[in-house]
């Protein structure tokens, strides 16, 4: 009886420990073709669009002078929408990245990492904008691309959405939430209305675009993403015509010893 019981676990174990391995060939057969469709989308579809906008960059500097107000707007048009359609395809590809890479955690100086990013940026500085770190960032676990990703959404974000001739006032600090660390940044622009609060992290979701702000509604998708790739959480909350302020949730690091090093 106890023979035909062990028996029965070992072909159960055996049935089990078959289907794990099948099912992460499966995930990997998968990453492999999502990382082909990605080169595919990169090289094919920007290929394109560079002789697109070179042509038509040339056009404007030769024929410039021989066109009529008109003629030159249609052609500044063409250029918009190529810069637009190349920004989609970066941020797809950014999407895609986030979505499949393994992702290694480890302690990350957010701090330093802010910093950095507010000195490498010169839409982050005046006089377009005053991002302002509020003492000392606390450190957490977490990828530090992942984290440069969120943080530079973020950050545009923040100072892109404000009322037009009007620098942007931008605020990072960090608090601690039980074993946790909450990265806050927040604007003092035009702000989100109430009802649209739920479609901010959603793929392709552009909010403003009747506005006249430009984006592609997927940086935000990214932010999230990464954050959950993370194991962490993201919000927001937002008062129309009074800013945004967008949270990032992460372990904190000294409060995460076993961590470093831990992959998904």
């Amino acid at each position: 009886m106890m023979v035909g019981v062990g028996l029965s676990l070992m072909a159960a174990f055996g049935w089990h420990r078959r289907e794990q391995l099948h099912t992460a060939r499966q995930l990997n057969d998968e990453a492999v073709k999502l990382e082909a469709f990605s080169y595919s989308v990169s090289h094919d579809l920007r290929s394109p669009l560079r002789s697109i906008r070179g042509f038509t960059e040339l056009t404007l500097e030769e024929a410039g002078p021989r066109l009529n107000e008109t003629e030159r707007g249609y052609l500044t048009r063409v250029q918009r929408a190529v810069r637009r359609l190349e920004q989609l395809i970066s941020d797809l590809l950014a999407y895609t990245r986030v979505s499949k890479t393994r992702v290694e955690l480890g302690p990350v100086d957010i701090d330093s990492l802010a910093r950095d990013l507010r000195r490498e940026h010169p839409e982050f500085q005046p006089p377009k904008a005053d991002v302002r770190i509020e003492g000392h960032l606390l450190p957490v676990i977490g990828n530090v691309a992942y984290l440069t990703q969120c943080l530079t959404n973020l950050l545009g974000n923040a100072v892109k959405f404000v009322r037009p001739d009007q620098p942007a006032d931008v605020q990072l600090w960090s608090e601690r939430h039980g074993p946790n660390v909450r990265l806050f940044v927040r604007d003092h622009g035009i702000g989100i209305p109430a009802d649209n609060l739920h479609r901010v992290f959603e793929m392709f979701e552009r909010l403003h675009a009747s506005s006249g702000y430009e984006g592609t509604g997927v940086g935000l998708a990214i932010v999230r993403r990464a954050v959950q790739r993370m194991k962490g959480s993201v919000g927001v909350s937002s008062k129309e015509g009074a800013g945004t302020t967008f949270w990032i949730e992460l372990p904190a690091a000294e409060a995460a010893e076993g961590t470093k090093g831990l992959k998904d």
